[in-house]
């Protein structure tokens, strides 16, 4: 399958100065969460110090927070938070402050769980009034990570994931940020195919193409979808039949995605 990962945002800039907040960053110790909290995973991969680091909460009765400065290089916070979505607002990056104008960098945090948010990568120059946000999936990576950093934390809660594929069908893995896979439907002959969101933000499908046809309906084509999968969630994309129910079809298919956060 055709699929396209990595999607640049921007950040404005204001040249501002901003104060020091305090943040609730775990260690690696037993905790206790409450019914309606779960830690976020934030990773931050800076190529240079990044300062200011604070995330708004974008749902009722949660709290934003702030996070340590990065040294530059992939850094692993652990924050318990509120149920919910959130966004990245605002960091500090050479001299200039950056304060998003639109969300960016989301991710929707599981109760009970750890939600890993992302690889969030900013960059930028200091010489310019602008900066790049990058939002990335690195499951395996970041698993790694995880168990390394924080071993006992890793031990008491579970990692937030979408459901399994159904057993029995040939899915494309669940560490990649999107799934897909086939299922015939039972008493005909025709399959459905769906697509499953494995990350904690919103991705879109833009595009499905079929190609390769023999004997199907609907026929080859690339058709524009722009289906919003949200954070965990899968969706039945197309189904696929023979024209004539008495001779076999084919096909093959491929889509493209993009980050809508």
């Amino acid at each position: 399958m055709n699929i396209k990962l990595g999607f640049g945002l921007t950040v404005l800039a204001a040249l501002i100065m901003a104060g020091c907040a305090s943040t609730s960053e775990l260690t690696d110790k037993p905790i206790q969460l409450q019914p309606d909290q779960g830690i976020a995973a934030i990773v931050l991969d800076a190529p240079n110090r990044i300062t200011q680091i604070s995330f708004v909460a974008k749902d009722p009765g949660a709290s934003s927070f702030e996070v340590p400065d990065t040294q530059g290089g992939p850094m692993l916070y652990m924050v318990p938070v509120k149920a919910g979505r959130y966004c990245l607002m605002h960091f500090r990056y050479w001299k200039t402050i950056f304060k998003s104008k639109q969300d960016l960098g989301c991710f929707t945090v599981i109760a009970g769980r750890i939600t890993y948010t992302g690889d969030l990568i900013p960059s930028g120059s200091p010489l310019s009034s602008e900066a790049v946000l990058h939002h990335e999936f690195n499951f395996m990576t970041f698993t790694d990570r995880l168990h390394k950093q924080y071993p006992v934390l890793a031990s008491l809660f579970p990692l937030a994931s979408a459901p399994q594929p159904p057993s029995g069908v040939d899915a494309t893995p669940t560490t990649n940020i999107m799934s897909t896979w086939i299922e015939n439907i039972s008493g005909s002959n025709a399959q459905a195919i769906y697509i499953q969101n494995n990350s904690s933000w919103s991705m879109q499908v833009i595009n499905f193409n079929l190609t390769d046809c023999i004997n199907t309906n609907p026929a080859c084509g690339n058709r524009q979808m722009n289906v919003t999968f949200g954070p965990f969630t899968r969706k039945q994309i197309m189904v696929i039949g023979p024209v004539d129910v008495h001779a076999i079809y084919e096909y093959h298919y491929d889509y493209n995605y993009r980050d809508v956060d």
